[in-house]
């Protein structure tokens, strides 16, 4: 009995001495191998971080992405003052951290820097749109890319169109160029969709012909009568009042008067 127990011992000493040599001769033979694999390891934790920090912040800022530049398909690096930089053989203005938001106090403590470089000047980790989503990246690697993400929509280039027109309540408003012009090719002219069926007595009637500078008439009465928006008459000059029961809403596909100029209500596709 005393003797198996001698022998059991023995075994056990024995397979950790191997396991020594093992993990000694392992190291030795291919060391760089090693500390490669470690800073994959760590660039792939600072992506996730990363990529996590920007999610919290869009989705409490309503999309808003805490960066000064455009994301597009090229891979931009992050930084933190304005130079171009390479990232994966696409070399752009790299992206900087807006400062006056609070993405660096409340959801990053600070940029992360990849292993082989040394400050935020360039941290060798990128942004970029890919199908319409926002990925997160390190520009170096050993094995493997490292990117993430974190399934959250790049508003920057899918933004709506900006307003050409006259912004006044909740819509873009724009008066056609032309007689017999309809509101469906105006909006469309300008990057938006026609909105059918505004009643314009409810947005304001003289105050939205002054905000687009057509001037109101004295005579109209907004408490009992409405605009048409086919509201200007090229030949004299002046917008005409017609009654609710006449003309109480305007809709979109050219319904319009020969004689007027139409008033068309837009707002983003």
């Amino acid at each position: 009995m005393k003797q198996d127990g001698m022998n059991l011992i023995g075994m056990i000493m024995t397979i950790g001495v191997i396991l020594i040599l093992f993990m000694s001769i392992y190291v030795a033979v291919d060391p760089a191998s090693r500390i490669n694999t470690a800073k994959d390891k760590t660039r792939d934790q600072d992506v996730m971080l990363l990529a996590q920090a920007m999610k919290e912040y869009m989705l409490d800022n309503k999309g808003d992405i805490p960066i000064t530049g455009d994301i597009t398909t090229s891979k931009k690096v992050l930084c933190n003052s304005a130079i171009s930089l390479t990232c994966a053989g696409d070399t752009e203005d790299c992206l900087i951290i807006d400062t006056t938001t609070d993405f660096l106090d409340n959801y990053l403590a600070t940029l992360p820097v990849d292993p082989d470089k040394t400050n935020t000047a360039d941290t060798g980790y990128y942004i970029q749109n890919v199908n319409g989503q926002v990925i997160l990246g390190s520009c170096n690697y050993e094995d493997e890319a490292i990117t993430y993400n974190p399934r959250i929509v790049d508003t920057t280039e899918a933004a709506a169109p900006a307003c050409g027109g006259t912004e006044f309540e909740d819509y873009c408003w724009y008066l056609s160029d032309n007689l017999l012009d309809d509101c469906d090719d105006v909006c469309a002219g300008n990057g938006l969709t026609c909105v059918s069926g505004v009643t314009y007595a409810s947005k304001g009637d003289c105050s939205l012909h002054a905000a687009m500078g057509i001037g109101c008439s004295d005579g109209c009465d907004v408490s009992s009568q409405v605009y048409s928006p086919s509201i200007l008459n090229p030949a004299y000059g002046f917008e005409y009042c017609y009654t609710d029961t006449a003309n109480p809403v305007y809709y979109c596909g050219g319904y319009n008067y020969a004689d007027f100029l139409i008033l068309c209500a837009c707002e983003a596709a």
